[in-house]
This record gives structure tokens, sequence and C-alpha cells, in this order.
């Protein structure tokens, strides 16, 4: 990679305006604007028939059963 490719790898890493991150298929990478992508997010985790909120955090009786058997 030459150095003003570093550059603007490094420029466009620096930028809070988009984001980066790799592709869902293939070995790629998205640049997407934030907003675009923030607004993505909370549609994908505001979907019911995919995510339900936890209303009460099984963590400790879990943690608690796993110390009783070892």
């Amino acid at each position: 990679m030459s150095k003003s490719e570093e550059y603007a790898l490094e420029e466009l890493f620096n930028d809070d305006e988009i984001v980066i991150r790799p592709a869902d298929k293939g070995s790629g990478i998205v640049v997407m604007d934030s907003t675009d992508y923030i607004k993505k997010l909370k549609g994908a985790i505001s979907d019911s028939g995919t995510y339900v909120e936890v209303t009460d955090d099984k963590t400790k009786s879990v943690q608690n059963n796993v110390k009783k058997r070892w």
C-alpha cells in the first residue's frame, strides 16, 4: 500500500461521519454514513419478531447453578 493510500485510509477511519464495518457476506468492507447506520441498527433491534427485551436478568441464577455443579 502506498503512503497516499495509507493516509487516505487513516482519514476514513478518523472520520466520525462514516462507519466502516466488515461486510456480512464475503471478505469486503462496507462504508456507510453514520446517521444511516444508526437508523438501520435501531430499525433492526426494534423488530419484535427478532428481538425481545429481557425484563429479568437470569445471569446470577445461571452463575449460581454453574458454581453448584463445579
